[in-house]
């Protein structure tokens, strides 16, 4: 079972921008997953369209298969996505996450 959650923060009473930029967020810190995330959606990206991605730092969970993870992924990447930054240099996020145990990431980063 895959968690695909996408969010897209631009408000509707502006046109959209010339170039979407959305950031792709791996909640664990498996950067072999990132990467192969890069391999298969760099390829297919339809212009206009600028994909960045983010591996969850390294004390978080490297597999996300019980709720504690969920909610351990969830803390250390919200901490580390909002002290850097990242969330606001993007349109908007996609937070990719294959298990069982959401780890309720894009509730908490949508606000």
């Amino acid at each position: 079972r895959s968690h695909l959650c996408f969010c897209l923060r631009v408000s509707p009473l502006f046109a959209m921008p010339a170039v979407v930029k959305i950031l792709l967020v791996n909640p664990n810190s498996t950067v072999a997953m990132t990467e192969g995330m890069r391999a298969e959606l760099d390829p297919i990206c339809p212009p206009g369209v600028v994909l960045s991605y983010y591996t969850a730092p390294n004390h978080a969970p490297d597999a996300i298969n019980t709720f504690v993870k969920g909610v351990t992924s969830a803390a250390a990447c919200c901490d580390d996505l909002l002290a850097t930054g990242a969330l606001d240099a993007h349109d908007g996020f996609l937070v990719c996450c294959c298990a069982y145990f959401s780890t309720g990431l894009w509730v908490i980063l949508r606000g």
